[in-house]
């Protein structure tokens, strides 16, 4: 509502609840601010939960209380994407957001790279947890369909354009057919190597939309892939 700041949808909480009984508590209240996402580490018992008004903070969790275990800063950010040796996740902010993504390290705490993947709708890891998937698709966005393909250091490895493009996702593999890697020694997202990019005439704006105006306001608003994130994860003591 406009005079509380509050959704017309209600509020969302984060309960954590044990199959044994034995823990149960509440980890995100409404008060917090809205629960943006929450996903668990595919291989660990913890899992990421992005959390509170933008530019929100996340944060991992441990799984057998929900003890808040590690701080990743904030930003403005609505989507968590694990990969599937539970080593690498991607935050990102999509839909009504500006697209600013960061590539995480979780067990060397580490920001590893932040870009912006504008109008991506659709996204997730490859089987072999090093590459990125990143889509635009119908019937979200009628124009500008596409996928782009990462590393997990966010270089841009390629790019497939489409009239319309209505879903893209990977192919499924068998459980063991990759093993998880730690990033490669000395790698990093200014030695990553990068896709050539075709040159893009800008748009035409007529004078008084430029350099100002309510778009721009906007998207200042909304801040930048480097506004508050933190590039080092912060361990919290219990």
């Amino acid at each position: 509502e406009a005079s509380t700041g509050k959704s017309y949808y209600g509020d969302a909480s984060l309960y954590f609840l044990r199959a044994d009984g034995e823990e149960t508590g509440l980890v995100a209240s409404a008060d917090g601010g809205p629960l943006h996402d929450v996903q668990w580490n595919p291989t660990q018992d913890e899992f990421v939960m992005l959390h509170g008004q933008h530019p929100c903070s996340a944060a991992l969790y441990e799984g057998r209380k929900g003890s808040k275990r590690m701080d990743f800063g904030t930003g403005h950010r609505n989507t968590i994407r694990w990969n599937n040796f539970g080593r690498f996740f991607t935050l990102g902010g999509y839909g009504q957001l500006n697209g600013d993504t960061d590539f995480w390290d979780k067990p060397g705490k580490k920001l590893m790279a932040s870009l912006r993947m504008e109008c991506c709708v659709v996204c997730g890891w490859a089987p072999d947890g090093r590459h990125f998937l990143a889509a635009t698709t119908a019937p979200r966005m009628r124009v500008d369909n596409k996928i782009e393909i990462y590393d997990y250091l966010g270089s841009l490895l390629g790019k497939l354009d489409f009239e319309e493009l209505l879903l893209a996702g990977w192919r499924p593999r068998p459980r063991g057919a990759f093993q998880d890697r730690p990033p490669s020694p000395g790698r990093s997202q200014a030695s990553a190597p990068k896709a050539a990019a075709k040159p893009k005439p800008a748009a035409y704006r007529p004078p008084g939309a430029r350099g100002g105006g309510l778009a721009e306001q906007l998207r200042k608003e909304l801040g930048s892939t480097s506004a508050e994130a933190a590039t080092t994860a912060t361990k919290v003591c219990a």
